[in-house]
């Protein structure tokens, strides 16, 4: 909200300097942050007025007026654009739009009456101005359909006064009298979004819609009010009702496909807003949003087109050039996005601009990718130029260094801009690269005095301790991540900390101090789940009597913690507790269903970093899905370890053969029933078990892979070939699977 206000009043500032395209900018950046909103499109129709584009002024005023009518601002807006152009008959129309929201306002009383004389509406000057004579000016009029009872023509009135506030309370009270009327809580939470108090208006018209009341009256104000209140996700089911029933109307393809963008659904986004650019083919925003969408949704050679429309359309718009830039690097088109990136940055307003150092570190990296170090060199004499109290200039000269492998020039640059930044961010960037530009070198204890230079910032000597434990030099890691207990670090690194620190300690046969660091942890954050799992499975690791007791305080967190749930069952199966395998078979759907979210939220992180990801944390910390995996196995060895009899073994298959169709996604769930079946000399069961899986992953060339090799040890070398050459086909790269068809037998005629 203050980001709105600070754009509006910058906005309405540059408007009274006479800086147009400026203003046209700040109200672009707000009507991307509140497309629904009546501000921005004043502001826009106000620039088209100052710069005599009364056709664009009209269009963007009449968008105010579907969005907030009830806004005295737009009607005063309407007035200036026709008594500028002199029409008279539409200036009479915003003047009396005008005196209907304000009606004792003096001001549109007096700009009424000439306009009346001109149009020869000599009764009405005349009578205006006797209202002007006696000071008073009473309250038009207005017929309402409303019920006979004087409550009911009370809170009409009192609606058409704007005195929301008392038709509220007046609403409320009808309400009261008539419970099962849904009129009464729709009217009421109308009042309600005037005064901006959105739940309380959400939750009445809920109970209108449960009253009787029909969606198509609800959905819109239901939408409006979601999205006031910052519930996107709420917001959608609306906005998609609203869609499905209008689909030709550009306005709800536009809320509708904003709205998937919002909540990560690009590609369902992308055919509602590309009805959106076709009904308004004009609109930069709709084509605009459309190339976001195909981006978003891995499509940057179709974003590219949408896109160009939209700059086209746009040209001074710095965030659609930027956007189309960035695009045209996805699509590999470098020298164009080169082009586009220059042309923004030799703007005579782009050094003003807030995205002006994003847009020139993305010209930078560009540039390196293509190791023009010359033109990056100049290109940061000029940012230094134009904004030389921006720190990221130091950072990505420090970068340039860096990248070059001229570490020496490197660190003597630091040594000089270092001590003078205040910047936080950039200053642990450049102690980051220091230390980085040692260990490339092989200069371990140069690397590790250069971090504890970096003190109280700790995030070096952590970065440090990360590479040492990738390195397998677990002591030295210890050592460093203890000089960190008074280092200044978020509460999410302090965290990281102890979790490493305590997995080391075990790795060096140190699990007693371990134990003891997450216990004192667990005393400071006694809520902190990551911190009870990590002392479970430690106590766990070491055999405590205790482990048990740490599981169950990780269940009073959350009962539906999976991997604590099996932990328990396994432990109780251990001791041989009465019910210990039920509560096993109980806890396995849970822990299937977190492996498949762990390996979700992996893929999403490896997306979100371009496959750069902390390989210490997979490794050596435990990630979820592996160790959760390790649960699973463990959890199914057990199982088929307490089946004694040949039925027992066939009843815990059958289970199991179920819950692999409820859940396909386990591999190591396959896979033990794969080699079950091949044990017991049985590959129809084998192979059956591989289909099931295939039904819900028909693309997955590891499948096949393996049903390849199930045939073939089952003797079938064609079938085994043919599968072999569908795995090849999805995968071509897949290097098992074309060992093991070069291997089989030549095909005899």
């Amino acid at each position: 909200m203050q980001d709105a206000q600070r754009l509006v009043q910058q906005g309405l500032d540059a408007l009274n300097r006479g800086a147009l395209d400026e203003a046209e900018q700040r109200f672009e950046w707000l009507r991307m942050l509140y497309p629904r909103a009546a501000t921005p499109y004043i502001g826009l129709g106000l620039v088209a007025l100052k710069r005599k584009e009364y056709a664009l002024a009209e269009a963007r005023l009449f968008e105010a007026a579907r969005y907030e009518p009830h806004l005295v601002e737009i009607w005063q807006a309407f007035a200036m654009l026709y008594a500028e152009q002199r029409n008279w008959r539409r200036l009479r129309w915003a003047l009396e739009n005008w005196r209907l929201l304000d009606p004792r306002n003096p001001q549109v009383i007096r700009a009424l009456i000439p306009v009346y004389r001109r149009l020869n509406e000599q009764g009405k000057a005349q009578e205006l101005e006797k209202l002007l004579c006696q000071s008073t000016v009473p309250t038009p009029s207005i017929q309402t359909p409303s019920p006979t009872e004087a409550r009911e023509r009370l809170a009409a009135k009192l609606v058409q006064q704007a005195r929301y506030h008392e038709a509220a309370a007046q609403f409320g009270a009808l309400q009261q009298l008539q419970p099962g009327e849904p009129r009464h809580p729709f009217n009421r939470a109308i009042c309600l979004l005037h005064l901006k108090r959105y739940d309380e208006a959400i939750k009445l018209l809920q109970h209108a819609r449960s009253l009787g009341m029909p969606r198509d009256k609800t959905a819109r104000l239901l939408a409006y009010a979601y999205l006031e209140a910052n519930r996107h996700a709420d917001a959608l089911p609306e906005v998609q009702y609203l869609y499905q029933r209008n689909p030709k109307d550009a306005e709800y393809a536009r809320a509708y496909g904003i709205l998937l963008i919002q909540q990560n659904h690009p590609q369902q986004a992308i055919e509602p807003l590309r009805l959106w650019a076709t009904r308004q083919p004009n609109e930069p925003t709709a084509h605009y949003l459309l190339g976001v969408a195909y981006a978003l949704a891995g499509r940057a050679k179709d974003a590219l087109e949408p896109l160009a429309k939209a700059v086209q359309l746009a040209p001074r718009s710095i965030l659609i050039r930027y956007h189309y830039a960035l695009v045209l690097t996805q699509a590999e088109k470098p020298d164009a996005a080169r082009q586009q990136l220059e042309q923004i940055l030799n703007t005579k307003d782009a050094p003003e601009t807030p995205m002006y150092p994003e847009i020139a570190r993305a010209l930078l990296a560009l540039l390196r990718q293509v190791k023009d170090w010359n033109a990056c060199e100049q290109w940061l004499n000029r940012f230094e130029r134009a904004k030389p109290d921006e720190p990221a200039w130091k950072q990505e000269r420090a970068l340039n260094l860096f990248l070059q492998e001229r570490y020496a020039d490197l660190r003597a640059y630091l040594e000089r801009v270092v001590p003078a930044i205040r910047h936080a961010p950039t200053r642990t960037a450049l102690w980051g690269l220091w230390v980085e530009s040692y260990l490339r070198e092989g200069k371990s204890d140069a690397a590790i005095e250069t971090a504890k230079r970096a003190l109280p910032d700790g995030e070096p000597l952590l970065n440090l301790a990360r590479h040492f434990a990738r390195q397998g030099q677990h002591p030295r890691a210890i050592d460093l991540l203890r000089q960190l207990e008074h280092a200044r670090l978020t509460p999410a690194q302090q965290r990281e900390v102890e979790l490493r620190l305590a997995t080391l300690l075990q790795k060096n046969g140190q699990s007693a101090e371990a134990i003891q660091r997450l216990r004192r942890a667990i005393q400071s954050r006694p809520h902190d789940i990551e911190l009870r799992v990590a002392l479970a499975l430690a106590l766990t690791n070491a055999n405590a009597p205790d482990a048990p007791d740490a599981w169950r305080a990780v269940l009073r967190l959350n009962p539906k913690h999976a991997e604590a749930q099996i932990a328990l069952a396994l432990l109780q199966v251990q001791q041989n507790q009465p019910k210990a395998l039920d509560a096993l078979w109980n806890a396995l759907p849970a822990l299937l269903k977190a492996i498949h979210q762990s390996q979700l939220e992996l893929v999403q992180q490896l997306q979100r970093t371009g496959g750069m990801i902390d390989l210490f944390w997979l490794m050596e910390v435990g990630e979820p899905s592996n160790r959760l995996n390790q649960r699973l196995e463990q959890a199914i060895n057990t199982l088929w370890q307490r089946s004694a009899t040949p039925a027992q073994q066939r009843h815990t298959l059958q289970r199991l053969e179920k819950l692999l169709q409820q859940h396909p996604y386990s591999n190591s769930l396959m896979e033990f029933l794969v080699q079950k079946h091949l044990q017991a000399n049985r590959p129809a069961d084998a192979l059956a078990v591989i289909e099931t899986v295939l039904k819900q992953y028909p693309t997955n060339a590891s499948l096949y892979y393996r049903k390849g090799q199930i045939l073939q040890q089952a003797g079938k070398a064609k079938e085994a070939r043919e599968a072999y050459l569908q795995s090849l086909r999805l995968d071509p790269r897949h290097p098992q699977a074309r060992k093991a068809l070069d291997a089989l037998p030549p095909i005899t005629q």
